[in-house]
């Protein structure tokens, strides 16, 4: 997940949606892939004032596909989305919605 650089760390939200995706993950042993799209019910900062109230999940555009001796990894990233783009990724697709976010699909929680 790419967020916006607002101090030296990383916002606490953003470490608390992921940890909350890896326990869903590995709890529910539901893998997570490029395309796949969340809606956690709620603003995905844990608190009112943002729009983004959904997920979506993408390769990541910087990081490549790596083959090792242990086996292939893809790297997803986790973007922050809004119902309306939610939406419309179930109308069409994930990746047409996401192709119209920046590059780098930062999840801005003030847009």
């Amino acid at each position: 997940m790419r967020v916006p650089r607002t101090g030296e760390q990383p916002p606490a939200w953003s470490l608390k949606l992921l940890d909350k995706l890896g326990q869903y993950v590995f709890g529910n042993e539901q893998p997570l892939a490029s395309g796949h799209r969340m809606d956690p019910g709620g603003p995905i900062t844990g608190e009112p004032g943002t729009r983004l109230t959904a997920l979506a999940f993408a390769e990541d555009p910087q990081l490549p596909r790596i083959e090792s001796p242990l086996g292939r990894a893809l790297f997803l990233t986790v973007v922050g989305i809004t119902a309306d783009e939610l939406a419309r990724m179930k109308a069409t697709s994930t990746d047409q919605v996401l192709a119209e976010l920046s590059p780098l699909l930062i999840t801005d929680p003030a847009r």
